[in-house]
């Protein structure tokens, strides 16, 4: 609460240095930083570089080595190496993994779960001869390279039409029907021996976005269908929330498969004659739905306003040959995150060796 002990020349980690995704992250900076008056009116203690830093209260086992000296707070124990002649701080980080599910095993606390500094000191890791390390840790590199390939290619990949000016700007009312769904049915009767999928607004928050979404496991039955007059929309429909949360309107969907939709989504149902659903639906991605609603503390969209969004169409072969080319980069991606998963795989069995698993 002081704030003459923040913002100073020593980096200070939080968990927030060590995000969820990364198996092992190499620290350079940190988001945070205390003053030396913080440092020395605090238990905190500077840590050497190429130490090895690992989570232990609440969230444990998020494991780093820090490449610049640093303190941390308090929900952390960390290793610091004194005879760099046996052990590699790479090493050790990576066999520290294997220990994850233990040292969970092993925390206790009423408020937060938290191992103490005595059960994390006696968790034991194999330490073979420093070449043997240097080995693997170069296994596990390469490896590694290749996630980060990965990870650049589906971090940062989005699909994008380059708009020709050219292009006629049409309405969506003009080309598609707008059309809200209907309640849901509620009961069991209603989803036993089902043949189409009922999709919710929880669905399409899920997923977020996708060209080509499959409906969930809801599907509903010819008596939900009388009884409840549910309209069926087609495959190829683009669906969107039309209230919610500002941030929830720009959610879309594209139905892979025919099925029925909540009263709270909007689907979209292109003329085929004009509009490819897919190039429709890369278009709507680029269109900030709560431009489209005055109120942004309870946003909600209207049919009309869907209707009236306006975007850029070309001649139907023009937009099935760009749909084409963004489907084989999104395939490309998808190869990506695959290899990313296989290359996370041999990295798990390398360490399993050391162990002698894997």
């Amino acid at each position: 609460k002081n704030d003459a002990y923040w913002d100073g020349d020593v980096p200070w980690i939080t968990l927030v240095d060590l995000p969820a995704g990364n198996t092992i992250t190499e620290i350079r900076a940190t988001q945070r930083t205390i003053t030396e008056a913080g440092l020395a009116k605090s238990s905190a203690k500077v840590i050497p570089a190429d130490s090895i830093v690992v989570s232990s209260r609440a969230t444990i086992g998020r494991i780093g080595i820090n490449r610049i000296p640093l303190a941390t707070n308090q929900g952390f124990k960390n290793v610091v190496i004194k005879d760099k002649s046996r052990a590699l701080p790479e090493y050790i980080a990576n066999a520290l993994t294997n220990l994850v599910p233990e040292m969970q095993a092993q925390a206790s606390g009423a408020t937060y779960k938290e191992i103490t500094k005595t059960r994390f000191s006696a968790l034991e890791i194999p330490l073979p001869p420093l070449e043997v390390q240097q080995e693997l840790v170069g296994e596990i590199e390469g490896y590694q390279r290749v996630i980060d390939g990965c990870r650049a290619v589906i971090d940062n990949w989005q699909p994008r039409i380059a708009v020709d000016p050219e292009w006629e700007m049409v309405a969506i009312g003009k080309i598609a029907t707008v059309q809200a769904g209907n309640s849901a049915p509620q009961g069991n009767e209603y989803f036993e021996g089902g043949q189409f999928p009922f999709i919710r607004t929880a669905d399409v928050g899920a997923v977020h976005r996708s060209a080509h979404f499959r409906g969930t496991r809801d599907k509903v039955n010819d008596k939900a269908v009388s009884e409840k007059r549910l309209r069926l929309f087609p495959q190829g429909t683009i669906l969107f929330p039309k209230s919610g949360a500002s941030t929830f309107l720009n959610h879309r969907i594209v139905m892979a498969e025919a099925g029925y939709v909540a009263s709270h989504l909007t689907g979209i149902i292109c003329d085929s004659s004009q509009a490819d659903p897919i190039f429709v639906y890369h278009q709507l991605c680029q269109v900030d739905a709560r431009n489209l609603t005055a109120d942004q503390n309870y946003p909600s969209l209207r049919a009309k306003a869907i209707a009236d969004i306006t975007i850029a169409l070309p001649p139907i072969p023009v937009q099935q040959a760009i749909v084409a080319e963004l489907e084989a980069e999104a395939t490309a991606v998808e190869q990506a995150r695959g290899l990313a998963k296989r290359m996370t795989g041999r990295i798990a069995a390398a360490v399993g060796r050391v162990w002698g698993a894997g």
